[in-house]
């Protein structure tokens, strides 16, 4: 195979959609978790960058005291390898970037808005069919600075295609 034509089968922009989840810890306990929707862009440059903007909405109410709602827009560089197989090829990696979250919060007597822009850093493997159909599992973490709330732990499984 040719260099072009190996840098064009791991080349191409993709699209997906999937279930995000977002986990709040304090003191290294997790006292919040809620699932929403994932949405990412990416365009894959060759087999080992990627960039990757991507929108995370979770919340509900927790218990009867505790509320968050999280919005986070995400922009990163992703690094990895694709190792090919026979009809689809497998790529783990890890990205680093810029989050930028709004989230509303009530906690017992206490409620507000934070919104926040901090750095972020993700792990995460993707599969990939010939097709172009792609499977994509990842958790990413970051901080918002806020008395009531502690460090973010989002997760987030995404089903695409990549052109």
């Amino acid at each position: 195979m040719s260099v072009s034509a190996d840098g064009a089968r791991f080349s191409g922009h993709r699209i997906g959609i999937g279930v995000a989840s977002t986990m709040e810890t304090w003191e290294d306990e997790i006292y919040y978790s809620d699932t929403g929707l994932h949405l990412e862009y990416a365009y894959d440059a060759n087999r080992i960058l990627s960039f990757r903007l991507s929108r995370d909405a979770t919340g509900d109410e927790f218990t009867q005291n505790i509320t968050l709602d999280t919005r986070t827009w995400k922009a990163g560089l992703e690094i990895g390898y694709a190792v090919s197989f026979k009809g689809w090829q497998i790529r783990p990696y890890s990205s680093i970037g810029a989050q930028y979250s709004k989230g509303h919060y009530s906690i017992l007597q206490f409620d507000g808005e934070v919104t926040q822009t901090s750095p972020y850093y993700d792990f995460g493997v993707r599969a990939e069919l010939e097709q172009g159909i792609y499977f994509d599992i990842k958790v990413d973490t970051f901080e918002l600075k806020n008395e009531h709330l502690g460090d973010i732990i989002q997760s987030a499984f995404t089903i695409g295609y990549k052109f």
